[in-house]
């Protein structure tokens, strides 16, 4: 009897367990189903947000600008438009440039060659030429111990020849370049330390602008040393001194005086910058140089002395200040300045004393056209001059360049040029230039 009531009680037992069991295995399902519906619910949601999406942006593309969508393309051309090249020791290279054509009209100035004679061609001065189109090479080397890299380029021109109607390839600048995190050394054919910025023209490429009248330009063998200090992590110092060949030959001395010259001579260059940041479109830069070095000429020892002050200034994306100031002696053996030293019958040469300089203004009116605005100018004291020197030389100039295309610019420029002189008639001769560029 016993084991009949157990026995029913199990019975009992099991039948509600496997009723509970049901009704929670039933209240799962129904709990999944009601979550099933509400992710449909949501994903119908989403499709339809997406729909939208695609419709809105599907129509802001038919009613964007076209100068935006242009925009767009540059960004991308310029991602692919190098041609990387693998050369012998497996060290990528980029390939790049500009195909410039120039055409020119310079008003006369009679008997008196102007700093864009290699840009004449016949006795009107006026004419058109391909040879200020450049050719550039990169490589990008293997890595250096503690965190270097090597790196490199060569600029080349092909002007050299062109005023007799044929072009040759010459070589303007060639550097080598070992950086590391806080320091760089650098050694090749580059423009002077102390000038490290230069005028915006595509008129005047191969001899830069306002070369000889306040821009220091000659590209010389050099050797550089570049030591960096991070002053928190919008500012810093860098401290640059450089080794370098001056060209002696650059100085302006009378025919009629017989002169035995070294034609280039070492020389000493420093320089240091103190930049800092403000945001990706506002930045200052501000750096003083010096330069030292001697003249060997007819036996004599002629010092040359160079102090700079150059800036660079941004207080936004429109705007742009960048200049030169120098003064010194024996200033001419790095292309900015006519007159170095003087020479009389029985006397010592005379270093020249002057001050001189140049400052540009750029505006960004949009992000194709710009206009840049420049001055430049030279001061020798007149005491130190001989017969027929230049007194004093200054030019402005002003150019407007408009992208037309993502790899195409159009250029206009005017500039005057004004040349005093020592018992002479002053000069004053204006230039005009078309230029149309393809960059690759």
């Amino acid at each position: 009897m016993r084991k009949t009531v157990l026995l029913i009680l199990l019975s009992s037992l099991s039948l509600q367990v496997k009723a509970q069991t049901a009704e929670t295995e039933q209240a799962t399902l129904k709990r999944i189903l009601e979550r099933l519906e509400a992710v449909e619910k949501q994903n119908e949601q989403l499709m339809q947000e997406i729909q939208s999406l695609r419709a809105e942006v599907a129509q802001s593309r038919a009613t964007a600008p076209v100068e935006d969508r242009l925009d767009v393309a540059e960004n991308r051309i310029e991602e692919q438009a190098q041609t990387k090249v693998e050369a012998s020791q497996r060290m990528p290279l980029k390939f790049s440039g500009i195909a410039l054509f120039n055409t020119f009209l310079n008003s006369k100035a009679a008997n008196y060659p102007t700093n864009y004679s290699t840009l004449l061609t016949g006795p009107d001065r006026s004419g058109a030429t391909l040879g200020q189109s450049q050719l550039g090479i990169a490589f990008s080397g293997p890595e250096l111990p503690w965190g270097g890299h090597v790196s490199g380029d060569v600029d080349m021109d092909f002007l050299d020849g062109a005023a007799a109607g044929s072009y040759s390839l010459s070589l303007r600048r060639g550097v080598i370049n070992f950086d590391w995190s806080s320091r760089s050394i650098s050694v090749g054919q580059d423009r002077p330390l102390i000038s490290a910025r230069q005028p915006d023209s595509l008129a005047e490429v191969v001899v830069p602008p306002l070369a000889g009248e306040g821009n220091f330009w000659l590209w010389q063998p050099q050797f550089r040393y570049v030591e960096r200090f991070r002053l928190g992590a919008s500012s810093g110092i860098d401290v640059a001194g450089s080794l370098i060949e001056t060209d002696e030959q650059a100085a302006f001395v009378p025919s009629y005086f017989p002169r035995y010259l070294d034609p280039s001579r070492p020389a000493l260059e420093g320089r240091v910058n103190l930049w800092h940041s403000f945001n990706d479109n506002a930045r200052f830069d501000i750096a003083s140089g010096f330069h030292e070095s001697t003249t060997h000429v007819n036996g004599y020892s002629v010092p040359s002395r160079i102090a700079t002050l150059d800036w660079s200034i941004s207080p936004n994306k429109w705007v742009r200040l960048t200049g030169l100031f120098f003064g010194g002696r024996n200033m001419a053996n790095l292309g900015g300045f006519e007159d170095g030293f003087s020479l009389f019958p029985y006397e010592a040469p005379i270093a020249v004393h002057g001050i001189g300089g140049w400052s540009q203004l750029a505006f960004t009116l949009t992000p194709r056209l710009t206009l840049n605005t420049f001055c430049g100018f030279t001061a020798p004291r007149t005491s130190d001059l001989s017969f027929g020197a230049s007194a004093h030389t200054a030019s402005c100039a002003a150019n407007a360049v408009y992208r037309i295309a993502p790899n195409v610019l159009v250029a206009a420029e005017a500039l005057q040029e004004r040349f005093g002189y020592l018992d002479q008639p002053h000069t004053v001769q204006n230039h005009y230039d078309l230029a149309i560029g393809y960059l690759f």
